[in-house]
């Protein structure tokens, strides 16, 4: 083999501001005074790697980056289009031409269909025409180099990446008409991403179809543990025994809020989270929720304080449900990690104007702080102020995470003041509506509600939970309701079709039949029953379906029985 090894020739003038390529070319013919007079010809513009036959030829191409490869066609023990289409294997980015007479016709054809040939050229060759044609074909491998970075790039950012497609097809069709194709390659890459799409669209609804079916099957014995702890509170108990029934509640109850903290932090990912207006007491609201705390702050023998300003207006519009998770969040929290000392919440009106409001909430304690470094990382997902809070103190590290998030949705603003050892404070500031409505007009609805009689009502309870069964049969004799059950909605669809019923109690996720069949073929059939849903689901999205379906309303479990009896009498009372 024989080669021209001046590499010198890759370095340009210093004083070039665009560095050029030097291309590489092999050529490979058996009669050496042709490769000499090539080499000659052409190696001051291109470092030229020539060879006797095509075995050559492979060595040089598996030891070199060679752009653009020559072969003779007649050649002994390897013809042109058997290196041709060994090369077109192994190095398929090398531009291919192939050398032989305009009699070969039988060989350029074959060229063209199996080794993917830029382009034939006649013997003898011209000086003039060869060069042209090497410059042609490494203007082709330099269009299709940028061609694939284009492609690379098409694959991050579809929106990006088609401004670029557009503009350099234009640059490469008026370089080359032939390039036209990489149009069509466009096409496929965007069929790709939008198939992408549509396989995150799909992974997307699996996550929440998991989600909802988790939460299904964690809630319904759940709702057995936490039913089941109301109705030992009712019955006759001895001390130790109702310590050993509130600390199951208490449990169940935890259990309860990891699964609704999972189950938020997945909306709220999602985008999924809808922020009500309703007029709402905002100091009762605030009352209300250190009241649930005291036995808490109590057994902890800590002080539970409340401060609000006496300029706080009484009423604001605003979410009622999602304030009460923040702050119940917060306040929960500091309890939690003060063992000295007190808890208190404080709010003032920070701003107001014609049509809002701006609050600022404060939630100190005298607990353990937290230090300097950690006052960030535990707003962020999973995360604890120290590797051993956990398993001191429980929580899985999404409640503040959840919690920044609910108030910078509602474009609130939240931070800490913390010191470690000497206590916190974490400030919440949020916006809300002035409202119209005067606190006399509100609707108020007491927690202690006066149990009235279910009796001479017939309800059908569908429910395939043997334990959830039980239990509901339980709350409804209490209420002297005559109860019916079925388990599976086949079996509740033959038999309110047979029987009449008052209302319906409809679990959703039933063997044979679900809820969601059963009562859509109850409505079609023009059944007019009041249908409540039993779901252990919280997804929007299934809310959806149960509208659908044709049911009146649902009850999430577990359930409250307070809940369960207000619902049952708001259709048959």
């Amino acid at each position: 083999m024989l080669e021209n090894n001046n590499h010198a020739d890759n370095i340009e003038d210093e004083d070039d501001e665009t560095p050029q390529i030097r291309y590489s070319i092999l050529y490979v013919d058996d009669e050496d005074g042709n490769l000499r007079i090539f080499q000659r010809a052409f190696k001051k513009t291109f470092d030229v790697y020539i060879a006797l036959s095509g075995n050559e030829a492979l060595d040089i191409l598996s030891q070199h980056s060679i752009h653009l490869l020559i072969s003779d066609q007649r050649m002994p023990s390897m013809s042109g289009v058997e290196l041709l289409r060994l090369a077109s294997v192994r190095y398929p980015d090398t531009i291919r031409i192939i050398l032989t007479a305009y009699t070969d016709i039988d060989d350029i054809m074959q060229a063209v269909n199996e080794c993917g040939i830029y382009r034939y050229l006649p013997k003898p060759w011209k000086k003039e025409e060869m060069q042209q044609t090497l410059e042609q074909a490494l203007e082709v491998y330099k269009l299709r180099q940028e061609k694939n970075i284009l492609i690379s790039e098409l694959r991050q950012s579809n929106e990006v990446l088609e401004e670029k497609v557009k503009m350099r097809t234009a640059t490469l069709t008026e370089t080359n008409e032939r390039l036209i194709g990489e149009i069509e390659e466009r096409k496929k890459i965007e069929k790709a991403l939008q198939i992408a799409k549509e396989t995150a669209e799909e992974a997307s609804k699996a996550k929440e179809l998991f989600l909802s079916t988790m939460s299904h099957e964690i809630r319904t014995p759940l709702n057995a543990i936490i039913g089941l702890t109301y109705l030992l509170q009712q019955s006759s108990l001895n001390l130790e025994q109702i310590e050993n029934v509130q600390t199951l509640q208490f449990s169940g109850r935890t259990l309860l809020a990891l699964i609704n903290d999972i189950l938020d932090f997945s909306k709220i990912n999602a985008g999924k989270v809808e922020f009500e207006k309703i007029d709402f007491d905002v100091q009762a609201l605030l009352k209300s929720i250190i009241k649930t705390f005291e036995n808490q702050a109590n057994t902890k023998k800590i002080d539970l304080l409340l401060e609000i300003e006496p300029d706080l207006p009484e009423v604001v519009m605003g979410d009622q449900v999602r304030l009460g998770q923040i702050l119940n969040n917060l306040i929960g929290n500091a309890i939690k990690f003060t063992h000295v000392g007190n808890v208190k919440a404080s709010v003032k009106l920070l701003e107001e104007n014609e049509k809002e409001l701006v609050l600022h909430f404060s939630i100190s304690d005298t607990g353990i702080g937290i230090a300097e470094n950690k006052k960030e990382l535990i707003f962020e997902n999973f995360s604890q102020a120290s590797q051993d809070t956990s398993r001191k103190y429980g929580g899985t590290g999404l409640g503040l995470a959840i919690t920044k998030r609910l108030v910078e949705h509602q474009n609130g603003k939240i931070w800490i003041e913390s010191e470690l050892g000497k206590g916190s404070v974490f400030h919440v500031i949020l916006p809300f509506s002035k409202s119209q409505v005067k606190l006399g007009e509100l609707a108020v609805e007491s927690e202690e509600m006066e149990v009235k009689d279910l009796k001479n009502k017939k309800i059908l309870v569908a429910e395939d939970n043997k334990v959830n069964r039980m239990l509901v049969k339980k709350f409804l004799s209490n209420w002297h309701a005559q109860t019916d059950f079925a388990e599976n909605g086949k079996e509740a669809l033959e038999k309110a079709q047979t029987e009449t019923y008052d209302l319906i109690l409809m679990d959703i996720q039933m063997p044979e039949m679900d809820g969601y069949e059963a009562s859509r073929l109850l409505r079609e059939a023009g059944n007019e029953t009041p249908i409540i849903a039993l779901t252990a689901s919280t997804m929007t999205s299934d809310r959806g379906k149960l509208q659908q379906s044709g049911m009146n309303d649902f009850v999430v479990k577990p359930f409250n029985p307070n809940d369960l009896y207000k619902k049952i009498a708001r259709f048959v009372l």
